[in-house]
């Protein structure tokens, strides 16, 4: 940079590079994890955009409290090393297709040259496997408390990358020293449990506007959708249209609204609909269905939240309760137990007794066997009348 000059902002800068979107078999990680920052964006307004495979593998242009943009560059690595991500791998000259001997830029070096517009700029790395306790540090959100009383493990790290990479300088002039205070390390584990967080947060979404939606329809017809998303984004060719790269705040929230909306208005009946209309079919008075209907909701915010039982007891639970009320509406449908209002009551009783008897970690509320009930209804595997033979 000539002297007395300043860097650009990073809305004029031209990627270092061009051919990461060439040939992207393998990157299936790295979509899913853009994903998860665009669904960032649904209860957010810290992160503003996301732009796939631009300046670095996903950069975030990210709002600030004085009003002026950061910029946060993520490289996200799924690669299996046979070992944990270490200082010395992370300094390793990397292979590629124009380099098969290595003789390249280190993963640090790539992510530090990113340090070149008039924005503040921090670094993330996101990969699958853990890192050793040399790199465990980097670990700790950047301002955590953890962070700043562990200064002399800081500064080791920076000696230590310092001695395998002596006198890197990002454009803006910044070392390694910059780097190690402003990068977070993210371990995500796999494209399963990456998934897994961003179907919570689509289903938790749903959920607070007043809808019951299945995992399995999200899946197929919102996150597929989602994928496709971010992977047209990463395909497409900077040099015709950046704009195609970008995913935008307002942008996308209003596609994601009106997506989910055009999903639920085909496929889904308001949550709760179908436990009043089998409650009522079974005569049973409103203030009874009113209760069950609470006890639904709140069953399902538990289920989404865990604040009590973990999710394996709620499995267990569920399991539980949908074999006995299977054996209760057997016998109903045999005649063996009257149906209508004497059938609910005899459901309850048998929950009472569940209570007791069920092998989880803690002994489970009455509520929320009750509410386990309801929902099992309004999702149709139970009902308080015979069907019609």
């Amino acid at each position: 940079m000539a002297l007395g000059s300043f860097p650009p902002s990073i809305r004029n800068i031209q990627p270092i590079e061009f051919g990461g979107v060439i040939a992207r078999q393998g990157f299936v990680f790295q979509d899913h994890v853009a994903v998860s920052f665009c669904l960032e964006m649904l209860n957010s307004s810290l992160v503003e955009e996301v732009w796939c495979e631009t300046l670095d593998d996903i950069t975030l242009i990210k709002g600030s409290f004085g009003g002026q943009e950061l910029v946060e560059y993520v490289q996200v690595k799924d690669i299996e090393l046979g070992q944990l991500w270490s200082i010395a791998k992370l300094c390793e000259h990397e292979k590629t297709t124009q380099n098969p001997d290595g003789v390249g830029f280190s993963i640090l070096e790539r992510s530090l040259a990113h340090d070149r517009c008039v924005e503040p700029c921090f670094f993330r790395i996101i990969t699958s496997l853990q890192v050793n306790h040399d790199l465990e540090i980097l670990g700790y959100p950047i301002n955590s408390q953890f962070r700043q009383t562990q200064s002399s493990k800081i500064d080791k790290l920076i000696t230590e990358i310092d001695q395998r990479l002596p006198n890197i300088k990002s454009e803006n002039g910044n070392g390694v020293d910059y780097w190690v205070t402003h990068v977070f390390w993210e371990v995500q584990y796999s494209i399963e449990s990456v998934m897994q967080k961003n179907l919570l947060t689509i289903v938790n979404w749903i959920f607070g506007r007043g809808i019951t939606i299945t995992p399995d329809l999200i899946e197929s017809e919102i996150y597929s959708k989602l994928l496709e998303k971010v992977r047209s984004a990463a395909e497409a060719d900077w040099k015709k249209d950046p704009n195609q790269k970008k995913i935008i705040h307002d942008d996308f929230t209003s596609w994601l609204t009106q997506l989910a909306d055009t999903v639920i208005t085909l496929h889904v009946t308001p949550a709760g609909s179908k436990l009043q209309e089998k409650m009522e079919r079974a005569g049973i008075a409103i203030d009874y269905i009113h209760s069950a209907q609470e006890e639904r909701r709140l069953y399902r915010q538990e289920i989404l939240n865990p604040s009590y039982l973990d999710l394996s007891d709620h499995r267990l639970i569920e399991a539980e309760v949908l074999s006995n009320l299977d054996h209760l509406r057997a016998k109903m449908d045999n005649s063996e137990e009257p149906e209508g209002f004497p059938f609910y009551k005899t459901c309850l009783s048998k929950l009472k007794e569940l209570v007791d008897m069920l092998p989880t970690r803690k002994k489970p509320l009455l509520s929320t066997l009750h509410g386990c009930m309801h929902d099992i209804t309004d999702r149709c595997f139970h009902r308080y009348v015979r069907e019609p033979r």
